[in-house]
């Protein structure tokens, strides 16, 4: 599929100018590949680069923060309801459903 040169942008650009140029290998990958004795070329292959960027907010992730009293207080809310739940006692309210919904609804409306 052929991108207009209108909608590009100019990292896609040069990506796949990139891309358009053969790869030749390089020192041990040329000897490896039988480069000058009519051995088929290798295939290329993808290459992912990371950027520090996307390192450092993956490992801010992957830090789990210290539980502080929000935390401690939503979770034996979870619990009780988990307790009335399997007790039979839990109780939906019908109001606050339907409010929810509406609250939902309107949200994705604007």
């Amino acid at each position: 599929m052929k991108v207009p040169e209108t909608v590009q942008h100019p990292q896609m650009n040069a990506y796949l100018q990139r891309l358009a140029q053969p790869q030749r290998p390089q020192g041990d990958e040329a000897a490896a590949a039988g480069q000058g004795r009519g051995a088929a070329p290798r295939p290329r292959r993808d290459v992912v680069e990371i950027s520090p960027q996307s390192r450092l907010a993956r490992e801010a992730a992957a830090v789990q923060p210290a539980q502080g009293p929000q935390e401690t207080s939503r979770a034996q809310k979870v619990q009780a309801l988990k307790a009335q739940v399997q007790a039979g006692t839990y109780r939906v309210n019908p109001i606050k459903v339907a409010d929810a919904m509406m609250k939902e609804l309107i949200k994705g409306l604007g």
